[in-house]
């Protein structure tokens, strides 16, 4: 992707990894982060397809093709797209995205029924840069990206729809609703709850504070394999929600398979620690904890677990 839009697609801008991204028979979904330095303008994409993989922005793409498309980075403010992650085709994700200040982003229903609404607010640095609301009819979640700068994305409790929050780079403070949400804190200290529901709750990089609150969470002093993975975090989703089975095996299939998340585990080869002393609060029900437990020797690294209750699962993880 031509982020700096100069005409040229640079080493810095590939968008997959090194070697490529598998693709097969059908439609195929490509998740990727923009960084949020870049202006919101019209740019070029650029595809290219091949047997051999590992594929450069110039030069042979064996039995394959190469297709340029212009495609638009779009400024601050939300819109209703179809879901990806949606197997039916027809349900929506509202995109929320802030800027690269420091944004307030308030979400709340507004309504009930077919008049129920998703206000949207977002203010930033003092000023009001966004107010609209959206229809809940089939709304499959709500995915909101702060931005740089030190955020605060709230999500109000009478949303039971799944939020998916990302503080990103910054300073940011992250409630989650009365949904299963997945609340990623990103780069720098963050403080995050999870409130209502069953939550996946990543602090990522930085000295985080993550509260579960209510339900059964899975909280992470790190990062994951899997945290522009969205295929991937919905599956592990889809096995931490289900109603059909309590704590115990619920927990053994995300750590070793053989539940509905399939090959996408959380365990100590997918889970990383940051290096920072992270704070891990459970509150009500059976969590699940990823936390660096001994420090690897070094007490300024080692995560606070404040309340893992006997028969919680606390794994220990160490620097990648």
């Amino acid at each position: 992707m031509d982020f700096d839009q100069n005409g040229t697609f640079d080493t810095a801008e590939r968008i997959t990894a090194a070697g490529g991204t598998p693709v097969e028979v059908g439609t195929n979904y490509l998740t990727f982060s923009v960084p949020c330095t870049v202006p919101a303008a019209a740019t070029f994409a650029r595809f290219r397809v091949g047997s051999s993989g590992g594929l450069a922005p110039t030069g042979l793409a064996h039995d394959g093709e190469v297709e340029d498309y212009t495609a638009s980075i779009l400024p601050r403010g939300a819109q209703l797209v179809l879901d990806p992650l949606d197997p039916t085709g027809t349900k929506n994700v509202l995109i929320i995205v802030g800027s690269s200040g420091r944004d307030i982003i308030s979400l709340k229903r507004m309504g009930s029924g077919a008049k129920a609404r998703i206000d949207v607010v977002i203010d930033s640095q003092g000023f009001p840069l966004f107010h609209s609301a959206f229809t809940t009819t089939g709304l499959n979640r709500i995915l909101a990206h702060s931005g740089c700068g030190n955020d605060v994305i709230t999500g109000h409790a009478n949303i039971s729809t799944p939020l998916w929050l990302y503080g990103d780079a910054g300073l940011d403070d992250i409630d989650g609703g009365s949904g299963a949400d997945i609340l990623v804190g990103g780069d720098d200290r963050d403080e995050i709850t999870g409130r209502k529901g069953r939550d996946l709750i990543i602090g990522g990089r930085g000295g985080d504070s993550l509260v579960s609150h209510n339900d059964e969470d899975i909280l992470v002093a790190g990062t994951t394999r899997w945290d522009s993975n969205d295929a991937a975090l919905s599956a592990i989703m889809a096995e931490w929600t289900r109603a059909d089975l309590t704590y115990v095996p619920r927990t053994d299939h995300i750590r070793a398979g053989g539940g509905l998340n399939g090959a996408f585990l959380l365990n100590a080869n997918t889970v990383a620690d940051d290096g920072a002393r992270d704070n891990l609060t459970g509150w009500v029900g059976l969590d699940l904890f990823f936390a660096n437990i001994d420090g690897d020797g070094d007490p300024l690294k080692k995560d606070h677990n404040l309340d893992a209750k006997p028969g919680e699962v606390v794994i220990d993880i160490n620097a990648p």
